[in-house]
């Protein structure tokens, strides 16, 4: 067969619409050209050109062998019409196939195998495919599926004539640019009728407008302004946190026991029963909380490393009593106590030593409260450092408030590597002392 690659353009054409064709009627077989205004249906250029080739090679009245590439083509056209769910062009380009290749061979026995061999791919397409069962439903029952929307026809009242005999008939045309609701609409006026719709069923009913009471009809601009949505999620919980107190050693709440370490609770319960809360979802759950977990364990090893620090710091530095005085243009505007110091020791005489702190970061002694206007700090200390540097009975001393803060410690947890740390550290103390 001659013009293979005029042929295989052809096929392209009849393609075109899976990139640029548009859904309509439920097959996406349209090609706009100017919106509203202009579309074409590569299928329909097509028409000829299949009678011509199958023409051409059903020519002569050949054998079989020689007719199948005519046919392989017709084939092909089918399969992309299939697979743009333009199913009345797929039976008109079989039956043309078909009939020419009858009326070019007169050969009965192979043309009725094509119509059952037809037959047969219809039923296979029907039960494979979707969209093939419910094109052939509403060709058989148009109301069985108005428009893609899943709504039915209901109850539908007989309509007649003047004469209450004759059936009314009624013929209507549209241009495929009014939508469902305007068709029915339409139709119910031709025929003096209202349409019911039942948003439970999902049904349309149709009753006369001379038999019924009047019904409530719902338009917008009339007696419907407009419709609101309002999303309640106040009883959504994703989070619940459990909110502990104060004590000695700082915030107490449950990560000691949550198996999270996470000082909340979580459930996702809901998501998971709306269908909402994935697999994908659940892995980066467990991703998030691994993490945490990690970062929540760094931090108390961390954690455990400034309290040696700071038990080591109060081993050589011991305690500091001292008053610190906030000054501003060389007046004082804060005094805040530190240590052991008390508030009856805050006056300054004038046999106080004072270390003063500048503004540009350098610092001197003095006697007296007579500050210089750009000086921003005064300390004023009680009780000089002490420890290893100043003495061995506040270092003693601060040990033991070291090993009286980590009992209190101890006595609180419950994990049992936390108590083993904490067990170790005040040991160590004691043998210090």
């Amino acid at each position: 067969m001659k013009h293979v690659k005029s042929l295989a353009l052809c096929l392209l054409a009849l393609a075109s619409p899976w990139v640029m064709g548009t859904w309509k009627g439920g097959a996406r077989n349209w090609i706009v050209i100017i919106p509203n205004r202009l579309t074409i249906q590569p299928s329909e250029f097509m028409k000829p050109v299949l009678i011509v080739v199958l023409a051409a090679g059903f020519s002569n009245r050949p054998r079989f062998v020689k007719c199948l590439r005519p046919i392989a083509f017709a084939a092909a056209c089918c399969a992309i019409l299939l697979s743009e769910r333009d199913l009345g062009a797929v039976l008109l380009y079989f039956l043309t196939t078909v009939l020419m290749y009858y009326a070019a061979t007169s050969n009965a026995l192979l043309t009725l195998a094509g119509l059952g061999m037809g037959a047969g791919a219809a039923v296979i397409a029907y039960h494979s495919f979707e969209y093939v069962r419910d094109r052939i439903a509403i060709w058989i029952n148009p109301w069985s599926d108005v428009e893609n929307t899943g709504w039915q026809l209901g109850y539908c009242e007989i309509f007649y004539e003047q004469d209450g005999k004759t059936e009314k008939v009624r013929s209507l045309s549209s241009d495929g640019k009014r939508g469902a609701y305007l068709l029915i609409s339409d139709i119910c006026a031709l025929f003096d009728a209202r349409p019911v719709f039942d948003g439970d069923s999902r049904t349309v009913s149709i009753y006369s407008l001379n038999r019924h009471e009047d019904l409530l009809e719902l338009n917008f601009g009339k007696n419907l302004n407009g419709v609101d949505r309002k999303e309640d999620a106040e009883n959504i919980v994703t989070r619940l946190y459990v909110e502990g107190d104060y004590g000695d050693d700082g915030y107490v709440g449950i990560e000691d026991v949550n198996p999270t370490g996470l000082p909340f609770l979580l459930d996702f319960s809901y998501f998971r029963e709306l269908g909402v809360f994935t697999a994908e979802h659940e892995q980066a759950l467990d991703d998030y909380l691994r993490d945490i977990q990690a970062a929540k364990a760094g931090s108390s090893d961390y954690s455990k490393e400034l309290i040696q620090l700071d038990n080591q710091l109060n081993e050589l530095w011991g305690q500091i009593d001292y008053v610190l005085y906030v000054l501003n243009q060389g007046a004082i505007t804060k005094t805040i106590c530190g240590g052991a110091a008390m508030e009856e020791q805050t006056p300054i005489t004038a046999a106080d030593t004072l270390t003063v702190l500048m503004q540009d970061g350098t610092h001197h002694a003095q006697t007296g409260n007579a500050f210089p206007n750009d000086a921003e700090y005064a300390i004023k200390f009680i009780k000089a450092a002490s420890g290893r540097i100043g003495g061995k009975e506040v270092a003693i001393e601060a040990k033991e408030s070291s090993i009286a803060s980590l009992q209190k410690q101890l006595d609180k947890t419950t994990d049992e590597a936390k108590q083993q740390g904490l067990q170790e550290q005040i040991t160590a103390l004691e043998l210090g002392i």
